[in-house]
């Protein structure tokens, strides 16, 4: 195996990537189709390197890197979709957020036309209620007044009747006086 290292220079394949990456100023982390390109390019030198020292190895590798490809493929085309999810997602969002706000919006003016009736109707019920209290206050005075009539005139039929009660019974008393 130390034979195989050393027959192939990996140092310089090295370099070579680290170069490479710097010259392109390629940021190490994250998603880079750039770096992702430079990085399939350095795997292909060594699986061409080791090829020519131990073909055997080599075809391992290269079945090694096809997998791979195959993987990255399946999590590429996994992201896309989970990215065009989230988008249907995030625009189904803001459309049922601009329905909601629209819906608030009718409401707040609903509640606007409520406010202005409920005010206009509390306004009918004063005036309707001070013009039934006023009405009120003139039955109870003209009650008041036909009752006073009505007492003095009672008070006047029973002073007739007291009369005619006492002019009767000093009638019958001198009636019962005259016959003795």
């Amino acid at each position: 195996m130390t034979e195989f290292v050393k027959k192939i220079d990996f140092t310089n394949i090295q370099n070579t990537l680290d170069e490479n990456i710097k010259k392109k100023n390629l940021s190490i982390s994250g998603l880079c189709p750039e770096r992702h390109e430079l990085y399939k390019d350095c795997f292909d030198e060594i699986i061409l390197k080791l090829t020519n020292v131990d073909p055997e190895k080599g075809v391992i590798l290269s079945r090694i890197r096809d997998e791979l490809n195959m993987t990255s493929e399946s999590y590429k085309k996994l992201y896309e979709s989970s990215v065009s999810f989230g988008l249907d997602k995030a625009i189904s969002a803001r459309q049922q957020n601009e329905k909601l706000h629209a819906r608030i919006d009718e409401v707040i003016r609903e509640k606007l036309i409520l406010v202005r009736e409920n005010e206009y109707l509390k306004r009918k019920l004063k005036a309707i209620e001070d013009g039934e209290e006023t009405k009120r206050e003139e039955e109870i005075c003209r009650y008041k007044s036909e009752l006073r009539k009505l007492k003095n005139r009672n008070e006047l039929m029973k002073r007739g009747l007291e009369n005619v009660l006492l002019n009767s019974s000093e009638q019958v008393s001198n009636i019962l006086l005259d016959s003795q």
